[in-house]
């Protein structure tokens, strides 16, 4: 839960300063946007790696792995 600002807009003001990191985007999706896809929107937007929840401990580890990579 982010009270201040949406994970969306959080990449997009850390591509916009062209910021380096790595990111690995995780959601549970919305009760409220069921049609929306927010990882594909993260990743459209410059996130590394994309993780639905719920996921596993192993899942978790791949997704890490992978984004460091990128």
């Amino acid at each position: 839960f982010m009270d201040r600002q949406e994970g969306l807009e959080t990449i997009a003001q850390l591509r916009q300063g062209h910021a380096p990191a790595r990111i690995l985007a995780i959601s549970g999706g919305s009760t409220l946007f069921p049609e929306q896809d927010f990882l594909a929107h993260a990743r459209k937007l410059g996130a590394a790696e994309a993780l639905d929840k719920p996921f596993t401990r192993a899942a978790f580890l791949e997704a890490v792995g992978r984004a460091l990579q990128a």
